[in-house]
């Protein structure tokens, strides 16, 4: 038995746990319908986060009465939620205790994580080529929104973003010369925010 359980990459082993876990708990709970409201009240969020997610998205490509559909579709869904949440109370604590669990797990894990610095042997070191299309070049101290709008501006023109991290201080040494940017603490903070925003875009250290 390979790995993949279609040509879409679905693992064996997840969906085994998929599937296997709620027949489990069918087993062993007999209360079917205090699961069926847990179920409804995040199969109908579900829904209507996807659906209002896509319909208030302008960048997709939708005609006037399906993204319309869409909305009224997201609205009765909302109301539909609402209503769950509030004349189920075990669901509405089975969600809040999900969130809550999710959210916590996330701050621990965000305290915990170590930010590890690349070796020179890691960074990828490239030159820079010409491009008939021209290039953007933003010097930056930290994030903002200028430099939000560089890189939204980039990719949808598809142009090379050159950004310059320059660094604040009132007295240079010798050993700041010597530096590398991924030793400074803050233009990491810029490079991976462009990394997490151009996943998707080839990235050259130069």
């Amino acid at each position: 038995m390979g790995f993949k359980l279609n040509r879409f990459g679905v693992p064996h082993y997840s969906t085994l746990v998929a599937f296997s876990a709620p027949a489990f708990m069918l087993l062993v709970i007999s209360d079917v319908a205090g699961l069926a409201n847990l179920y409804a009240i995040g199969f109908v969020g579900a829904i209507a986060i996807n659906l209002g997610a896509t319909s208030t998205n302008f960048t997709l490509a939708m005609k006037t009465w399906e993204r319309a559909l869409m909305m009224s579709t997201c609205a009765v869904m909302t109301l539909i939620e609402i209503t769950l949440i509030v004349d189920k109370p075990q669901a509405r604590g089975f969600v809040i205790s999900v969130i809550g669990i999710g959210l916590l797990l996330r701050a621990l894990k965000m305290e915990q994580a170590e930010i590890i610095a690349p070796t020179p042997e890691q960074i990828p070191v490239s030159t820079i080529e010409g491009n008939e299309k021209g290039a953007i070049l933003v010097a930056v101290t930290g994030l903002g929104k200028s430099f939000d709008f560089a890189i939204e501006e980039t990719q949808n023109r598809k142009i090379p973003l050159y950004v310059l991290f320059i660094r604040e201080q009132r007295v240079s040494t010798a050993w700041d010369s010597e530096r590398e940017w991924y030793e400074d603490e803050g233009c990491r903070k810029v490079f991976d925010y462009v990394i997490s925003k151009s996943s998707k875009n080839p990235i050259s250290f130069l």
